[in-house]
């Protein structure tokens, strides 16, 4: 028998399959720009979190008085304990929110919380039953150093702007009522008139109390303002464009 010579087999590796940028199906336009489902990150105890709760499309309303003073009640009640809601902005189909909590889990339960109130009370205000409200999952962004809070604290309070680039021009809306810029400890001395202004709006005035609570982390008290104290005039980067 004659003995056949062994022959080394070519390897061809395939150019297809597998993980790769951009492969996959793509989200339908309703889904884009929702937080993807996951373990999310370990949160440090020092650092604040940067909150974003964005509504369905049906949910065009959250800044209406009746239904705002709903919402920013369920925001006075989230905070608890080391859980604390230290500012906010409301827009009429998301919220965003500035938040200081001891863990990763006593946050997501303090937010998951606070968006099923909203959702709740809201829903009911406006005769609205069995239908989704949130889009998806909120989004986090942890601020870890002093820049960081100050830019976020100027997009959060000043959000409106970026919604309503038209109010840049309104000297009685430099401050917004639909947020808590009313109760901003850290104001520049030339924002008087414009804070003295926002403390007359009927939404303000008719507090018994504040419905954020104090801050007690370094970086949310202390830190943010070495890197100076807030304008009335000030504006989100986009609302400059």
């Amino acid at each position: 028998m004659s003995k056949r010579l062994a022959r080394q087999i070519e390897m061809r590796f395939r150019t297809w399959g597998g993980k790769r940028a951009g492969a996959g199906r793509k989200p339908s336009a309703g889904n884009r720009g929702l937080v993807a489902h996951g373990v999310r990150p370990t949160l440090a105890r020092y650092h604040a979190v940067h909150v974003t709760l964005r509504a369905v499309q049906a949910i065009d309303c959250l800044r209406e008085e009746v239904v705002f003073r709903l919402v920013r009640k369920q925001i006075a009640k989230a905070s608890r304990g080391e859980t604390r809601f230290v500012h906010f902005s409301v827009q009429n189909d998301h919220i965003h929110l500035i938040v200081e909590a001891p863990d990763r889990l006593t946050l997501a339960r303090r937010v998951q919380g606070l968006a099923s109130g909203i959702a709740r009370v809201v829903n009911g205000a406006i005769d609205r039953r069995g239908l989704r409200f949130w889009r998806g999952r909120y989004h986090r962004e942890d601020l870890k150093s002093p820049r960081e809070v100050r830019n976020r604290l100027v997009y959060v309070l000043f959000n409106h702007r970026k919604h309503r680039p038209g109010d840049l021009a309104d000297p009685t809306r430099m401050l917004d009522p639909f947020s808590s810029a009313a109760w901003l400890d850290g104001w520049d001395s030339r924002a008087g008139p414009a804070r003295r202004f926002l403390a007359r709006d009927p939404l303000i005035v008719d507090l018994e109390q504040p419905p954020v609570a104090r801050p007690a982390l370094w970086l949310t008290r202390i830190g943010w303002k070495k890197e100076g104290l807030l304008l009335a005039s000030e504006a989100p980067a986009a609302a400059r464009s």
